[in-house]
This record gives structure tokens, C-alpha cells and sequence, in this order.
């Protein structure tokens, strides 16, 4: 099984779906969820939403480039006369 997770041993790979963890009983975050348990599907809606949100919180706010000053964003609101 590949993993996400960085290693020697291991090839780094792109996750398609978010990793779910119990981490009271893996705190080391070896055995994703969703690849383990079948009763786990309804974490999908819960663990796909956050990341729509953020995918759109950096297509509306882009990181700056390293060294670059930052000088604000747009402002989203025009000026009235």
C-alpha cells in the first residue's frame, strides 16, 4: 500500500482522497481510515468540505512568493464618489 507519508522506504504520493486517523489508538498515523474500515464513508462529507473552503481561500487570497514584500490584497468593495 503507498503512502503519504514520507520516508526512506517509502515514495512520497499525492493522497486522492483526505487520510482520516483515530488518533487516540494511532497516534502515529500508520492506518488510514477510509483504506481500513468500511463504516468509514461518512467521513467524506465532513473531510472534503474544508478543503473545498480552502481551495477557494487560496484562489481568492494566492500565497506571496518567497522575499516578496506583501503589499494587501484587492479590495473587494469599490469606492463610492
Amino acid at each position: 500500500m503507498l503512502s503519504a507519508r514520507a520516508g526512506d522506504d517509502k515514495p512520497i504520493v499525492t493522497p486522492q482522497w483526505p487520510m482520516a486517523f483515530d488518533l487516540g489508538s494511532d497516534p502515529a498515523e500508520r492506518y488510514n481510515l477510509f483504506n481500513s474500515k468500511m463504516d468509514m464513508g461518512w467521513m467524506i462529507g465532513p473531510a472534503i468540505r474544508p478543503v473545498t473552503e480552502w481551495k477557494k481561500s487560496v484562489a481568492q487570497y494566492p500565497n506571496i512568493e518567497t522575499g516578496a514584500e506583501f503589499e494587501g490584497y484587492p479590495s473587494t468593495t469599490e469606492a463610492t464618489p
